[in-house]
């Protein structure tokens, strides 16, 4: 999802969780790594890393990362592909939940004309 701020334009990643599906409750402590990188994975272009404490009423996580700062630091393939690759690592109360979860994510950024 992108977004505009006075600062630019922002490709935000939303992370949501779902209920524990025993109780339909739960609170835990999640650190998440989220990374944007060249379309061949070769090199980080930016990364975050966050904590957050979540629970049954407060249970995503985002990240917003710049364009310009991806573009600047990214190869001809975002370009020329429209795409980025978004790594993330999840760690839930200490534990692994997802090792370098990879996904290829479409990267069309608003021309100034159709900004609002």
């Amino acid at each position: 999802m992108y977004g505009n701020s006075f600062r630019g334009v922002f490709l935000f990643v939303y992370l949501v969780f779902d209920n524990d599906p025993w109780t339909g409750r739960w609170a835990a402590t999640l650190q998440c790594v989220f990374r944007i990188l060249s379309q061949e994975g070769k090199c980080d272009l930016i990364s975050a890393q966050k904590s957050w404490a979540i629970n049954n009423t407060n249970y995503y996580v985002v990240a917003g990362f710049p364009v310009e700062e991806i573009r600047k630091k990214g190869s001809g393939l975002i370009a020329s592909t429209g795409t980025v690759r978004l790594q993330i690592d999840i760690v839930w109360e200490d534990v692994q939940i997802s090792n370098s979860y990879d996904q290829v994510c479409p990267f069309h950024v608003l021309e100034q004309s159709d900004r609002f």
